[in-house]
């Protein structure tokens, strides 16, 4: 009988030490920064996206959040990649539509132009910024098409 008690006994002081210990470790260190820098990344993608499909052109504009812990997020979109980093993490997400850094000059361009321009701008953006995303119709080899273009908001 004195096993058992002793056994609940030393349960009990296993769980008392660990609720102590979990009220002194800083609980955003445990928070899924992956996932949320993930979730942060594929919330701008769909902005993304969604100012493509709205088949016109227009603006949007998208502030940079912070992480629920507070650390910075930067994003990346270079070669048509978005790129997230936060403290230690990092995820990268490809959006589903063609997304251009450069600034266009109203020109007309060519695939190779455009691919050449795509392969020679990027862009950063860290929390608190805000990004502003543009569909333009853009003459490309003779005929028009919408492009997604992303460049900071000048404030």
């Amino acid at each position: 009988m004195d096993f058992v008690i002793s056994k609940v006994a030393m349960s009990i002081c296993a769980l008392l030490v660990a609720g102590i210990m979990a009220t002194a470790l800083d609980f955003h260190r445990l928070a899924d920064e992956p996932g949320e820098l993930r979730d942060v990344l594929r919330e701008f993608s769909g902005l993304v996206e969604t100012a493509l499909q709205s088949g016109s052109r227009g603006s949007i504009e998208w502030s940079v959040p912070p992480m629920s812990t507070g650390d910075r997020v930067t994003i990346t979109v270079e070669d048509g990649v978005i790129r997230g980093e936060s403290g230690g993490s990092k995820a990268v997400l490809h959006p589903s539509c063609e997304l251009h850094t450069w600034k266009w000059n109203g020109s007309a361009l060519n695939r190779t132009a455009v691919e050449a321009l795509d392969a020679s701008s990027k862009f950063v953006a860290d929390s608190g910024q805000t990004i502003g995303i543009y569909t333009v119709s853009v003459q490309i080899g003779g005929d028009s098409a919408l492009f997604v273009f992303v460049h900071s908001k000048v404030q």
